[in-house]
């Protein structure tokens, strides 16, 4: 890929952004100058952050990954004799995906080297590398779903390929994750949804190819058609394939973000051929920004990284302008963008180094420590910091909820809160989705365990998943709680056998157990066998024979008494 005049084959620059002024300026670029790193091969892919290790990782074409520290040191490198391709994305503390140079892909782990890897030959069945292969998707549990012209495939977390399928046509654009599983437009005008095990849901059918997919909230997801080649169509979909709003706009479609607001709320961040636009639907705002960019990067404050012909780049707030701009030196083409958390990485086709300058560092993001909680919030008080993704405080809050807050009303205004950061497509992360589960079945009731059972279904993190086979266990009271348990204990088998799903099924079958009627005792004991003969490890299968062995007991002892 390249830009303007023909570069040098695969090259790498880094622009490190510290802390600097917001208003408009314009410095050389050897007073910004700080660090460079130049790997031995070229590196077709985006450098990435790893932000708990503080490290960058970069995967260049001499079979290695290089990590940095944030001053542009190399603190290791991880073999890996796998040529790159254009796309790493980070999945935890250690592991990380790369999109290989034939369209396959391979699990990292910064400890082990290669976990696996597969050829897209493999992944897609075909002799040869497809045409136009697509950056692979992570779902919530760990599985990725990987495309090709009209071809897809789903991937487990041990490297297992699941399931194919074909498309009705090839697809248009990048896929996107959204509710659980993961979006794609085609040519002819399908917005199709996918989860991780191959189910296929037609959202909605339009006239004019799907170019652009950006999901701006748990419950809205944007999609841009191209009507024609000067006529972009844009729409919001509900996850029913409801168009909720829709808008025209004049130009080529580039690329479809979604962009933070001041108040922490989603706009979709337009960039065609003639500029930006900001299309704030709740508020039925649009604010334009005319200039010729070639890449856009949203940032967490709300303001726009904008990367120019020739290495220029601007932040810019879309309706006040631009508040900073710079130059890279040597005119590169830049290819990806990725934002380290005070600074912007750049990809780019000119030399394989990595340049670090001053710059603007963006506004950060509200924390829990930010305001002060009130000791007996409201529920606005609470939606406020769940809409601002201040997650600890919405948990700190509820904790100094007492008896007459309960009396007040109020438990059923904070179990929809729980509800709402437990849901699998919020976009909150793990940890605090698991909390969310666990307060709900400390406190809830009959009403809370229908709920969840209907969340249950869609999650797919296996963490997550036994946090609801607990809550099941510690609020169910009949039949459906286990079917929820057993659905969630055979997709998971099925999927790759996670151990700590089994365990939660061994804590919560004897807590459930004395509610089933036989016939849904017989239901249990065979999920218990389920366990007992899956590829789990060999202590979580004698536990499982031995609870089955003892919850039999206790019914024949049952049926004596009486």
């Amino acid at each position: 890929m390249s830009f303007g005049r023909t570069p040098l084959p695969g090259l790498l620059l880094a622009v490190l952004i510290a802390a600097s002024s917001l208003f408009p300026m314009q410095t050389s670029a050897q007073e910004r100058y700080r660090w460079r790193y130049t790997p031995r091969g070229h590196v077709p892919g985006p450098a990435v952050v790893l932000p708990e290790r503080r490290l960058i990782a970069l995967h260049a074409d001499d079979g290695q990954l290089h990590l940095l520290d944030y001053r542009g040191n190399r603190v290791g490198r991880v073999p890996l004799l796998l040529r790159p391709g254009p796309d790493l994305k980070v999945l935890g503390d250690d592991r990380l995906q790369t999109q290989l140079y034939d369209g396959g892909t391979a699990a990292i782990s910064l400890t082990h080297g290669v976990l696996w890897h597969r050829s897209a030959t493999a992944v897609f069945a075909v002799p040869d590398r497809p045409e136009r292969v697509f950056a692979p998707v992570a779902t919530d549990n760990g599985f990725s779903l990987m495309f090709a012209d009209d071809i897809l495939a789903g991937v487990s977390p041990r490297g297992r390929i699941v399931w194919r399928d074909r498309t009705a046509s090839p697809l248009a654009t990048q896929p996107a994750a959204w509710q659980g599983g993961v979006v794609y437009g085609t040519e002819s005008g399908t917005v199709v949804w996918t989860a991780w095990d191959g189910t296929q849901i037609s959202l909605r059918e339009f006239s004019a190819p799907v170019v652009g997919l950006a999901g701006l909230s748990a419950t809205v997801m944007a999609a841009g058609l191209q009507i024609d080649p000067d006529r972009i169509g844009l729409v919001l979909l509900d996850p029913d394939g409801t168009v909720l709003q829709s808008r025209e706009l004049s130009g080529r479609l580039l690329s479809l973000q979604r962009l933070p607001q001041g108040d922490l709320r989603s706009a979709v961040l337009v960039h065609t051929d003639r500029g930006l636009t900001l299309w704030d639907a709740e508020r039925d705002r649009v604010e334009q920004h005319q200039t010729s960019l070639q890449h856009v990067l949203p940032m967490a404050d709300g303001t726009v990284i904008g990367i120019g012909a020739g290495g220029r780049l601007l932040q810019l707030d879309i309706g006040v302008g631009v508040l900073w701009h710079g130059q890279v030196p040597e005119a590169p083409a830049v290819l990806r963008a990725s934002s380290l958390d005070n600074g912007l990485l750049l990809t780019h086709e000119q030399r394989w180094t990595l340049h670090a300058f001053r710059a603007p560092r963006p506004a950060p993001v509200p924390t829990a420590g930010s305001r002060q909680i009130p000791r007996h919030p409201s529920a606005r008080v609470l939606q406020g910091y769940l809409d601002d993704r201040r997650y600890p405080a919405v948990f700190q809050a509820l904790q100094a909820v007492g008896p007459a807050d309960r009396m007040a009303g109020r438990a059923q205004d904070h179990s929809r809160i729980l509800l709402q950061l437990a849901a699998p497509e919020s976009g909150v992360p793990v940890q605090f989705r698991i909390e969310a589960v666990t307060q709900l079945s400390r406190s809830g009731g009959l009403r809370e365990a229908h709920e969840l059972r209907l969340l249950s279904r869609r999650e797919r993190d296996p963490l997550v998943r036994a946090a609801h086979i607990r809550a099941q266990g510690l609020l169910g009271t009949d039949g459906a709680a286990l079917s929820a348990i057993a659905d969630i204990l055979a997709s998971e088998t099925a999927g790759g056998a996670d151990p700590g799903v089994a365990a939660a099924v061994l804590e919560a079958m004897p807590l459930l157990w004395p509610y089933l009627a036989p016939r849904d005792r017989e239901r249990a004991a065979s999920s218990l066998d389920l366990i007992s003969h899956t590829a789990y490890p060999p202590e979580v299968r004698r536990s499982a024979a031995a609870l089955k062995r003892r919850l039999h007991t206790g019914v024949l002892l049952q049926n004596r008494l009486r």
